[in-house]
């Protein structure tokens, strides 16, 4: 290291790829770049426990329409057994 001190986290990157075992042909690859400064920003921030930003709940969670959260899947079933 720089100056002999240790770093303040590991960054890292890397790729999944997911490849169809009957055709032998790539059918996704999910990466996570290390050339992406947001990203840098946001696992720095995650590490020194400020917020690094939406959450991977609020993909499936509607936090900013209620002070509780409830399921953004539950639309699906409302009215479900009511004869609607």
């Amino acid at each position: 290291m720089a100056g002999g001190s240790e770093p303040d986290f590991w960054f890292r990157g890397g790729c999944t790829l997911v490849i169809d075992l009957e055709t032998g042909r790539l059918r996704y690859c999910i990466y996570k770049s290390i050339n992406s400064s947001d990203r840098y920003n946001r696992q720095r921030n995650y590490f020194s426990g400020q917020n690094a930003g939406p959450s991977i709940a609020a993909t499936y969670f509607d936090t900013a329409s209620s002070d509780e959260v409830q399921e953004v899947f539950s639309f699906l079933h409302r009215g479900h057994g009511e004869g609607v």
